[in-house]
């Protein structure tokens, strides 16, 4: 239901890219992961594909070959400098960090460095979201998984404290990226 949802407010784009990949399926990417992704997520990338949301947020993509979109990099990334911040400071992040059981799991980052992670407790399907600040120990949990939380956020009918006030625009729309949209250094 949560997709029918977001694709009231976040139309389908013409053309989506990299909606599967011909090198990995949804079960090799769980396997690598050693855990299901919520199904809502799968639809997402189904439909949407790699891109971004108004100009300024991410989703990551396991299939995307671009580096800074594509999933199991930006977990890798993320993981590894979250692991550090807590290692040198045990209040900087109240949570555990993926692969911990109910650790954070990277999902997407917005142009201001906030990074936005599933809480993964439970089965997958109820996870919820976490928005960590970039510049502070700030955190909002919303109790929605990612596309309730992505149409509430863009349809404005719930608020974040951590993005901009300009963020959403009156009219979201999603910007499809395809992988000869950049340069070759940003691939995998």
């Amino acid at each position: 239901m949560s997709i029918k949802n977001l694709l009231l407010v976040l139309p389908k784009p013409k053309i989506s890219y990299e909606v599967s990949s011909p090198q990995f399926s949804w079960k090799e990417i769980e396997e690598k992961l050693s855990t299901s992704l919520p199904s809502d997520y799968k639809e997402f990338i189904e439909i949407y594909g790699s891109g971004r949301i108004d100009s300024f947020l991410s989703v990551f993509n396991p299939f995307s070959s671009i580096k800074r979109l594509n999933l199991l990099n930006q977990i890798e990334i993320h993981l590894d400098v979250f692991r550090n911040m807590s290692d040198l400071s045990r209040n900087s992040i109240p949570f555990p960090i993926f692969p911990e059981a109910f650790g954070l799991l990277s999902i997407g980052l917005d142009d201001n460095g906030n990074s936005l992670f599933w809480n993964t407790i439970g089965d997958p399907d109820n996870w919820k979201m976490i928005l960590l600040h970039s510049r502070s120990p700030k955190f909002e949990k919303f109790d929605l998984n990612i596309t309730e939380f992505l149409a509430l956020i863009l349809s404005k009918k719930i608020k974040s404290d951590i993005y901009p006030i300009d963020f959403p625009s009156k009219r979201p729309k999603f910007l499809p990226y395809s992988p000869n949209m950049f340069p070759q250094s940003v691939y995998m």
